[in-house]
């Protein structure tokens, strides 16, 4: 017995398993392909006979390889995917389609090509599903599911603050803003003062962008704009505002503007502003004289007592000065007579 075979592309015959005695013989085709096949048999007289077979052979199944650059990206971010596959008839065309998590139809995003190189970048984030579909020569097909998570960005915290330096007693406005995260945004302030380690409470946690904060004391706080997005992530922004004390102003008052020689004139300390604590000091000048005279020293007293010695009118200057020795005069006049 011997074996040959011809291809569907074959003019000659090729030998398969050469004549022997052997009854079995083995045939491995290369490739798919219809395949022509002879038997042949030849009697100890060498006379012949022949018998054809058609065998068809037929490629292993399609199956589709494709594959992803990456399964997690951040939103703005490009995804490829390369396809590629096994079996099948060959000549491979690739397409891509997705859907959302809301998505109930499978929407295009690369037509079926002989490119294996497709890119796909969505526009927010989400759970996608994305189906690969590869198509050989003879039109069938095979479809690879992939799963792309689509992360936000990052929660970033953008707030603003209308004025980093205001006096004491002003309201400032802190208006709240974020990019990134899930959205669904709620905003807090707090804040502390001077050298403080805790945060006290300024404005709840609320979906309010408006926020306010008057500063009690001249000093430095530190604000804190809290941000937090629908799956409770937080980011900060953090503030430092300046509170300036009010101008140092001299409000003393004298018990009487007119008096006898004798009687004694009390002067009463008074100040506001300026960086408390206060100090006062009383000065004095007769009519025509050229240089204060010092009634009553600096000192934290602020009743003072100024005893004319002759009758006259004088010029009396009150002094205070605060904490960061600023100093701030009154002047008033007194008739002595």
């Amino acid at each position: 017995y011997a074996l040959h075979y011809k291809s569907s592309t074959d003019t000659e015959w090729k030998s398969a398993a050469a004549l022997s005695t052997n009854t079995k013989m083995t045939f491995k085709p290369a490739a798919y392909d219809t395949y022509s096949l002879r038997v042949t048999v030849k009697d100890a007289k060498k006379k012949a006979a022949y018998k054809y077979i058609t065998l068809t052979v037929n490629p292993p199944a399609l199956k589709n390889t494709s594959t992803i650059s990456a399964s997690t990206i951040t939103v703005g971010s490009s995804v490829t995917v390369t396809g590629s596959a096994t079996g099948g008839y060959g000549s491979y065309q690739y397409a891509l389609h997705y859907k959302s998590s809301t998505d109930t139809e499978w929407k295009s995003a690369v037509a079926l090509s002989t490119n294996t190189k497709m890119t796909f970048k969505p526009k927010t984030y989400d759970t996608y599903s994305l189906r690969v579909t590869v198509k050989d020569a003879k039109k069938k097909a095979a479809y690879k599911y992939i799963t792309l998570t689509v992360n936000p960005k990052a929660l970033t915290n953008t707030s603003t603050i209308s004025e980093t330096s205001v006096t004491v007693g002003t309201t400032v406005t802190i208006t709240g803003s974020a990019t990134g995260g899930y959205g669904g945004y709620q905003y807090a302030l707090e804040y502390k003062f001077g050298s403080a380690s805790d945060w006290t409470s300024s404005v709840e946690l609320s979906t309010n962008t408006t926020m306010t904060f008057k500063p009690t004391r001249s000093g430095t706080y530190s604000l804190r704009v809290t941000v937090k997005d629908a799956k409770n992530k937080a980011a900060y922004q953090y503030i430092t505002l300046t509170s300036n004390p009010k101008p140092l102003t001299n409000t003393s008052k004298l018990s009487a503007t007119e008096i006898t020689l004798g009687q004694t004139l009390t002067v009463t300390g008074y100040a506001s502003g300026g960086t408390p604590s206060y100090r006062y000091a009383l000065e004095y000048k007769g009519y025509g004289d050229t240089e204060w005279q010092s009634a009553v020293p600096l000192g934290t007293a602020t009743k003072m007592l100024f005893k004319p010695t002759k009758k006259d009118t004088y010029s009396l200057r009150i002094t205070v000065k605060d904490a960061k020795d600023k100093t701030c005069y009154k002047f008033a006049n007194l008739v002595v007579k």
